[in-house]
C-alpha cells in the first residue's frame, strides 16, 4: 500500500493504481494534457472514501510506503481506465506507412505517357 498526499489530502491506495497514476501524470505534463481519475481509497480518518483526482502539469503527486492493516481498496476500474489511457500515449496517433518494397507502383499506362 501507498500513502499519498495529492493536493494536501492524505489518501492510502493499492500499489498498483498509485504506480500507474504517477506514469499516467508524468505523460500528461509531457503532453501537456490533463484528466481526472477516480479511485477509491482510505482517508486520513480510516475511512473509506472516492477521490477524483485532477492530474496535470501542476499536480504534485507524492507516494511512499506504507504498513497498514486496512484491507486495499478495489480500484479495478480505476487501473483499467489508467492503463488505457497510458496505451494511447504509447501508440502512435498517426498512421505508420507500409515499407517501399510492400506500396503498390502507381501505373501510368492509362495517361498514355
Amino acid at each position: 500500500m501507498k500513502h499519498v498526499t495529492f493536493a494536501e489530502k492524505s489518501l492510502i491506495m493499492g500499489d498498483e493504481v498509485t504506480e500507474l497514476l504517477l506514469r499516467y501524470t508524468v505523460l500528461l505534463s509531457k503532453n501537456g494534457s490533463a484528466d481526472t481519475v477516480e479511485v477509491a481509497a482510505v482517508g486520513a480518518d480510516g475511512g473509506e472514501v472516492m477521490a477524483t483526482l485532477v492530474l496535470d502539469m501542476g499536480s504534485a503527486l507524492m507516494a511512499e510506503s506504507v504498513v497498514t492493516s486496512q484491507p486495499e481498496p478495489d480500484n479495478t476500474v480505476a487501473i483499467a481506465y489508467v492503463r488505457s489511457r497510458i496505451d494511447a500515449f504509447d501508440r502512435p496517433q498517426y498512421p505508420i506507412s507500409e515499407p517501399a518494397d510492400t506500396v503498390p507502383r502507381a501505373s501510368y499506362d492509362e495517361f498514355e505517357v
